[in-house]
């Protein structure tokens, strides 16, 4: 059986998930842009080294000085099916600087705030994997918020970010422009395949895609009122970016996992 998240359903072969998504496309892409996404937890067994190594508990972290998170990433299968997109971010990035909250657990109230728009600006920036936990060569574009530390600030996201605590990040978000891709041989999903191709190869962690078989390739999405600190966000590679660390062996074992997965995934093919 093969499972599909997006249709919440189950089917007896590929080619049975590939028709229905096609023919449901239209509805899912309505309901996505019909709501925003904010947190689904990602796979909590899943840690980079950036998650899994605690920095010194004398770190100095003081009132006034600016904290830098990772808020999301592009070409990161993430627990929502997306990917996002190159400049993806570029736009909301501009328009809503000086508007967003830093919040915690996706709560806008008061002592749920971590910074207050006037204490916070988000822009996109060029990271290494690398220094994200992951195990991929390159870059990739980082959306970054920077939230200056208040007498305001919540106390529990305050300790964790001087104590370098395991979190990451989550964006509140609407989807602007995107559209589905998958990984199908059916003439009638020429467009989707093609999209497919073009980025499966860019993916991080592809194997996971290669497994769940599509996407939703996000071209454009815009911040809504605040981002997040959580401690388990649907893409894992948002960590506090002043702690930066190589990935761990937890990271290369998934990797390696995944690989096997792919393989076995393939021979199953072949033999049917």
């Amino acid at each position: 059986m093969i499972v599909c998240k997006a249709l919440d359903k189950s089917f007896e072969s590929e080619q049975d998930m590939f028709s229905e998504l096609r023919e449901h496309k239209h509805v899912l892409i309505a309901q996505k842009k019909a709501s925003y996404k904010s947190f689904v937890e990602g796979n909590p067994n899943f840690v980079s080294k950036k998650d899994a190594v605690k920095g010194e508990k004398d770190s100095v972290l003081s009132i006034g000085d600016t904290v830098k998170n990772a808020i999301n990433t592009i070409y990161w299968f993430d627990s929502h099916e997306d990917v996002h997109l190159p400049k993806n971010w570029n736009k909301t990035a501009k328009e809503q600087n000086g508007k967003i909250y830093h919040v915690i657990n996706h709560d806008l109230k008061i002592g749920s705030i971590v910074g207050y728009p006037k204490d916070v600006s988000v822009y996109v920036e060029q990271v290494a994997w690398k220094e994200l936990g992951i195990d991929f060569a390159g870059t990739t574009e980082v959306l970054v918020g920077e939230t200056k530390m208040t007498e305001k600030t919540n106390k529990d996201a305050f300790l964790a970010y001087r104590d370098k605590e395991p979190i990451q990040h989550s964006p509140r978000l609407m989807y602007i422009d995107f559209a589905l891709a998958m990984d199908s041989n059916d003439p009638s999903d020429k467009e989707e395949k093609s999209l497919f191709d073009k980025h499966i190869n860019k993916i991080a962690n592809k194997e996971q895609v290669i497994q769940n078989r599509y996407f939703f390739a996000i071209k454009e999405a815009k911040l809504h009122n605040e981002f997040s600190t959580v401690t388990f966000g649907s893409n894992p590679a948002t960590p506090n970016l002043d702690n930066k660390n190589e990935p761990s062996d937890d990271t290369q074992k998934q990797e390696e996992a995944a690989k096997a997965l792919q393989g076995k995934l393939i021979l199953t093919r072949l033999n049917n």
